[in-house]
C-alpha cells in the first residue's frame, strides 16, 4: 500500500491549500519500507492526482481541504482521508498496524 500525506514540518499539514510537500510512504508487511518527498502545487489538484497515480498511491491523507481539490482527488482511484492532523510518524504507524488515523487523529471540530 502506498500512502501520500501532506507535510508541514513533521506533521500532517493542517490545511491542504497551504501545503507544498507530500510524503509518499510504502507499507509492506506492517513496515514502512520506502519514503519519498515530492513538491506539489495545491492550486493544481489535477496535476497532483496525475502524479499520485504515477506513483501508484492508494490513500491520500491531509488536514482541512476545500471542496474542489477534494472532488478531484475523490474522482480518481485514490481514497481521500481528510481532516486529519498530527505527527506523520504516528499516522504511518497506525497504517502499518492496519488502522486508519480517523477518528483518532481527526482535527478538532471535524465531522465524525
Amino acid at each position: 500500500m502506498k500512502i501520500a500525506l501532506t507535510v508541514w514540518n513533521s506533521r500532517i499539514s493542517p490545511v491542504f491549500d497551504a501545503a507544498k510537500t507530500i510524503l509518499v510512504a510504502e507499507i509492506k508487511n506492517a513496515e514502512v519500507t520506502n519514503k519519498i518527498y515530492e513538491f506539489f502545487d495545491a492550486q493544481a489538484p489535477a496535476s497532483l492526482v496525475k502524479r499520485l497515480t504515477e506513483l501508484q498511491v492508494d490513500l491520500f491523507v491531509t488536514g482541512a481541504i476545500t471542496q474542489e481539490p477534494a472532488s478531484v482527488i475523490e474522482s480518481s482511484d485514490i481514497t481521500l482521508i481528510p481532516f486529519i492532523g498530527g505527527r506523520i510518524d504516528e499516522a504511518l504507524s497506525l497504517f502499518a498496524n492496519g488502522e486508519s488515523p480517523a477518528p483518532k487523529m481527526a482535527l478538532p471540530g471535524a465531522m465524525k
